[in-house]
């Protein structure tokens, strides 16, 4: 599962070098805001997947999972995850 391991690391070192902190900063943050981001992307993507894979149908799920992973950026950045 590359979406703790790789996904938020990179998405709060990522978020962290543009506002212009430190790694070690970021680092910090990724340990303080782990747990809760986990446990909201949970509950925000198990059923997105559901949705994708017994009503998208097969042409269209690249694109809702776009959307969706959109969405889940855009939360994160506003709630400050």
């Amino acid at each position: 599962m590359s979406y703790p391991c790789f996904y938020f690391p990179s998405f709060f070192f990522v978020t962290e070098a543009v506002r212009g902190r430190s790694p070690a900063a970021a680092a910090a943050r990724l340990r303080a805001q782990f747990w809760p981001a986990y446990r909201v992307g949970l509950v925000a993507w198990t059923p997105a997947m559901i949705v994708q894979f017994y009503w998208v149908p097969l042409p269209l799920q690249v694109l809702w999972v776009s959307a969706c992973s959109f969405c889940w950026t855009t939360f994160l950045c506003v709630y400050h995850i």
